[in-house]
């Protein structure tokens, strides 16, 4: 195991107990407001509910992938990409540790696939990725649209504009990529001084950023995943209660908090998810963001462990045959 990865992770590690110990010992994270949640028949129905609603929300992130796939001659069965979609996400949330769940998912596809194929798979891998960010920061900016028309916005909470502006530069980031896609003169020198493997690298990111009606098929798909997704924390909130947030709000700034989640500072986002949203929350007058952070996660941690123990086992099975 390379020493630099294990420092790193445990770095990583450091970094997330300190954000944990803080939430605990400013209050932020009070174990009263989980103890104190009534588990009625209604809301373990409504917990249930929330875990098939993520589960449902893997099928379709399975769908992307196998569209994204598709799109550079690489047809991979609906069954299959579910299994590397779930093992993913478990690996990436619920076992983090020194490779991240994009990099589980590279691995079961090279694995699937001969070496030849390894540069088509890495493109699909990151357009899956930079679509799925894109996504989740366009419907914060979606959100913001439609509480802004129908006077819902929260009150103090400026940097809700963060979502729309991002949303229209990588907007413009990518219109500008496919533009410079379509430059021979331009291609044809980056070429030219780099590696060989470049120009076919180069032409599977030219056929996927060039295919509008692929892009918006799944960003579509990501839309929804992520709004089944931030479903998860609305539950969160409505078994803590006392939360004087209407559902639009709550969908604002709830996108924001999980892009901090994706930033890779400590394993599976541990700790950030928590502090984002204590802050967001804060700044709106309510002191349980890091609870709905933490219980939001949970759920999602159950929803990955039901789907993802199994494809781990079927894995397994294969490695043994």
């Amino acid at each position: 195991m390379n020493l630099k990865k294990i420092a790193l992770f445990i770095i990583k590690i450091a970094i997330a107990a300190g954000l944990i110990y803080w939430l605990v010992s400013s209050n932020r994270l009070s174990s009263e407001s989980l103890t104190d949640i009534s588990w009625s028949v209604g809301n373990i129905a409504l917990v249930i509910m929330q875990v098939i609603l993520v589960v449902a929300g893997l099928g379709l992130l399975a769908l992307r992938l196998k569209i994204l796939l598709g799109g550079i001659s690489l047809p991979v069965s609906y069954g299959n990409s579910l299994r590397v979609t779930a093992l993913g996400a478990f690996a990436g949330s619920v076992l983090p540790g020194l490779v991240g769940g994009d990099a589980v998912k590279l691995g079961m596809l090279m694995l699937q696939n001969s070496r030849t194929q390894s540069s088509r798979l890495v493109i699909a891998v990151i357009f899956d990725r930079a679509i799925g960010v894109f996504s989740l920061i366009l419907l914060g900016a979606l959100a913001y649209f439609l509480a802004a028309t129908t006077g819902s916005l929260p009150p103090n909470a400026d940097y809700l504009y963060i979502a729309p502006m991002l949303s229209l530069i990588i907007l413009a980031g990518v219109l500008l990529l496919r533009w410079l896609l379509r430059r021979e003169e331009w291609l044809n020198r980056i070429i030219k001084h780099g590696p060989n493997w470049l120009p076919e690298f180069l032409g599977y990111v030219q056929t996927l950023a060039g295919n509008t009606g692929l892009l918006l098929k799944c960003i579509g798909l990501s839309l929804m995943n992520h709004a089944l997704i931030c479903c998860s924390f609305l539950v969160a909130a409505h078994l803590i209660g006392n939360v004087n947030l209407s559902i639009l709000q709550q969908f604002v700034f709830t996108p924001l908090a999980m892009v901090m989640n994706i930033l890779p500072i400590t394993p599976g986002g541990l700790g950030i998810t928590e502090a984002a949203f204590s802050y967001l929350y804060e700044t709106l007058g309510c002191s349980v963001g890091a609870d709905i952070g933490l219980i939001g996660r949970l759920i999602q941690y159950l929803s990955f462990t039901l789907v993802g123990v199994p494809c781990l086992i079927w894995v397994s099975g294969l490695r043994q045959r």
